[in-house]
């Protein structure tokens, strides 16, 4: 498999694991407000709901969007290989540097939630909500860095097939 179809392969399989966890969040979130009605679960339910939704709908959006990107990178590495400097190298590094700051931001909302379920005395339903964004940081976070590192190696790719 070359470099372009490995990229967007994995990323296809890796959005279907985000849309089964988003799925499943969603699916938690509900029971939460449907069947359990506490206020800590409340707090959970709720941002369970929000970001494993938010979760969910960006996977399929890269899903959908991926086997567009194999074709179009191709046709550009086979007809135009200086386009590569013009577009596909300029989106993935642009891609790349977005990545750096969503971690930043999942890594604080972690280092925030742990401070506010250990150390901050909160009502139980701010405490089940620092524990959904407990959870889903944690996921979000290891999918990202995760797709960071996939990304990387795929820019170095791109940065040897443009022409000098």
């Amino acid at each position: 498999m070359n470099p372009i179809e490995k990229y967007f392969t994995a990323e296809r399989w890796w959005c279907t694991g985000g849309m089964a966890l988003g799925f499943l969040a969603t699916a938690v979130a509900l029971y939460c407000l449907l069947k359990i009605k506490q206020p800590y679960y409340n707090g959970l339910a709720w941002v369970l709901l929000v970001l494993g939704l938010f979760f969910f709908i960006i996977c399929i959006g890269v899903f959908l969007r991926s086997p567009k990107d194999v074709a179009r990178v191709h046709a550009v590495i086979e007809h135009d290989a200086a386009q590569l400097k013009q577009e596909e190298l300029p989106r993935m590094e642009r891609v790349m540097r977005t990545f750096k700051v969503i971690m930043v931001a999942e890594v604080s909302l972690l280092v925030l939630s742990v401070v506010m379920i250990w150390f901050v005395p909160v009502p139980p339903v701010w405490k089940g909500a620092f524990v959904g964004v407990l959870i889903m940081a944690t996921l979000l976070l290891a999918f990202d860095y995760l797709a960071d590192k996939r990304g990387a190696e795929y820019l170095e790719f791109l940065k040897a097939q443009v022409p000098v």
